[in-house]
């Protein structure tokens, strides 16, 4: 299929580089449903001279690390066997394990050959691919075939070639972060890859696992902020636990990772990255974490528990009835992560959170009707390299089918490297885009720049229905407008009553242009019903809704991401202001079920 990027969305109004210069400032009134919920969020600021310094000093480190001296400071007991191999909640592919076999390494459209020299190979792929084959979470997919003795086979050949080229520190491969990845999937696929007569073997890749966790053990720090962080405690914290007399290593590896939640998770169990993806994969790291402790018989810190049961009710209001996850911030909803499972695994019962007040998501539902909107700042800094300017972006849901998405991300390389920035553009989400610019601009390094620095929230559940009100500032300062949007659920689910408006602030643009665009799913079909103010929208099931609007409707061509490497056709609503007046414009629209 033809990518034509255009018709999804303008890419004219390429923001500028500018600077934030915004106060971390949140509030969130603790009310039950019935009340009204106010909510006001501002992005976190960060410190650039700490961040400097931080990295001035990991570059001298990296010079020691290179020496032969310190090869030999990561020399000790070899241990002689794992205690336990907790099992991977998250399951496999067995098309793409049955594909290793075949002498492929698959990776979204990139495909590694593994005859030959394969390590050598993945210099030349993409950094995702590079690290997907470095941290082994391949073995997942391996562990899922039928034939598991080709699977172990196969494991245990890819493992040889890779301690053979990787066995001492390497910048890139020991980054601690993969370093945590890689523990984590050697010693829960310990089965598949331990399972070799060859005890020179079973032995070189023992004492492999006890050189990393060294190395990590003390450069746990060098990890970013967030997830990786949370990726490299853990996989210290597993081999603390499950390699025998490794004490010292737990107790590092516990302090760093009570630290590293207390930074990335917020208190309604989002991420700070506001990727619900994420969420899903810390959920995972805890229940592996959690069945390791169990394993070692040792008892386990009530800040762990504590994490697992504030993330799982996130995790829950993320996902849509059918379980595919809401489509912000670089969340593939198609697939789920496994999500079901880990669900499952983790034993947390917390129902989903409507108001997730600190990451910035709201949840309606009634009676089979769902909607989620994104009602938080974009993350500032370094944080922001993989989130979208969607906010107050919303998906909605009838049952197990979905009407309004987002396009979702697109893999950053090759033919789909264009493809991945347009779709973190705010035209490519379910909300207003104004002047054809991004309500959070984004700059050429690919991090998002000023623009929302503040969003507020109000929300009521009455015995009629539940609505939400919320605003930002993203073109206040360019256009002298806020952007407020309100949605209306009645309490049958079948009807839901929302308005678009902007509002003047301060000194006004002329000639101002606004889209509102409603991406629609592909297994949605929208067909024009009388006139240019009414909809007809068909979903797969035969079940229709009507959708109207105070002003024309447009049925245009769109995109959605079924996976970042798979592209597919679909449809949108568009509604225009060609210029918007100086005293504002609101554009109201409904969705009913017939």
């Amino acid at each position: 299929m033809q990518i034509n990027p255009d018709s999804i969305m303008d890419s004219k109004g390429a923001d500028q580089p500018s600077e934030i210069n915004a106060e971390a400032v949140t509030h969130a009134d603790k009310t039950t449903m019935s009340e009204q919920s106010s909510s006001l969020f501002r992005p976190p600021s960060g410190n650039l001279c700490l961040e400097l310094a931080h990295n001035l000093g990991q570059k001298l480190r990296y010079v020691g690390y290179r020496s032969k001296l310190y090869q030999l400071r990561l020399n000790g007991a070899y241990p002689r066997q794992l205690l336990a191999s907790p099992d991977d909640p998250a399951p496999g592919n067995a098309t793409l394990g049955s594909a290793i076999l075949g002498g492929d390494m698959l990776y979204g459209p990139e495909r590694l050959e593994l005859d030959g020299a394969p390590w050598s190979a993945l210099w030349h792929k993409s950094p995702s691919f590079f690290n997907h084959a470095h941290s082994f979470v391949w073995l997942r997919h391996l562990a899922q075939v039928s034939d598991q003795e080709a699977a172990r086979n196969a494991a245990e050949e890819l493992t040889k070639s890779w301690l053979e080229r990787h066995a001492s520190w390497d910048e890139a491969v020991w980054a601690p972060a993969l370093i945590g990845s890689r523990l984590n999937n050697w010693i829960i696929h310990a089965p598949l890859m331990l399972s070799s007569n060859d005890m020179v073997y079973r032995s070189a890749v023992l004492n492999s696992i006890a050189r990393q966790a060294r190395h990590l053990s003390r450069t746990l720090t060098d990890a970013p902020f967030g997830i990786n962080r949370v990726r490299a405690s853990a996989g210290l914290l597993l081999a603390g636990l499950l390699l025998p007399g490794r004490d010292p290593w737990q107790a590092r590896a516990a302090k760093a990772l009570d630290k590293a939640l207390a930074e990335t998770v917020n208190p309604d169990g989002g991420p700070i990255s506001r990727n619900p993806a994420h969420a899903v994969k810390i959920l995972r790291l805890l229940v592996l974490v959690r069945a390791a402790y169990i394993e070692a018989g040792d008892e386990m810190p009530n800040s762990l528990l504590f994490a697992i049961d504030r993330l799982a009710p996130f995790v829950r209001a993320m996902r849509h009835s059918g379980g595919a996850l809401v489509q912000f911030n670089g969340t593939i909803g198609e697939g789920g992560f496994g999500t079901d499972a880990i669900l499952a695994a983790s034993q947390a019962e917390g129902r989903a959170i409507i108001n997730a007040a600190t990451t910035g998501f709201q949840r309606l539902k009634h009676g089979n009707t769902l909607i989620v909107m994104d009602t938080g700042c974009p993350p500032n800094g370094e944080r922001s390299a993989a989130s979208h300017a969607g906010t107050l972006a919303f998906e909605m849901s009838a049952g197990r089918e979905r009407l309004f998405v987002n396009v979702g991300p697109a893999m950053p390389v090759g033919r789909f490297d264009e493809l991945a920035r347009l779709s973190r553009t705010t035209a490519a989400h379910t909300t207003l885009v104004m002047g054809d610019t991004n309500s959070s601009r984004m700059l050429p390094n690919g991090l998002l720049g000023k623009g929302v620095e503040k969003v507020t929230v109000r929300r009521r559940s009455e015995a009629g229905g539940s609505w939400m009100e919320a605003s930002h500032d993203g073109y206040e300062s360019r256009y002298g407008f806020t952007h407020k949007r309100r949605i209306l659920i009645d309490s049958s689910g079948f009807m839901v009553d929302g308005s678009d408006k902007l509002e003047p602030t301060g000194k006004r643009q002329r000639g101002v242009p606004a889209v509102l665009r409603f991406h629609l799913h592909p297994n949605v079909d929208a067909q024009l019903a009388g006139n240019d103010k009414q909809v007809k929208l068909i979903l797969a099931s035969g079940t229709q809704w009507h959708f109207s609007a105070d002003r024309p409707i447009k049925v245009e061509e769109s995109l959605y991401m079924v996976q970042p490497d798979q592209p597919c056709s679909a449809q949108q609503l568009v509604i225009e202001f060609e210029d918007v007046p100086s005293n504002g414009a609101e554009i109201s629209w409904k969705v009913e079920h017939v």
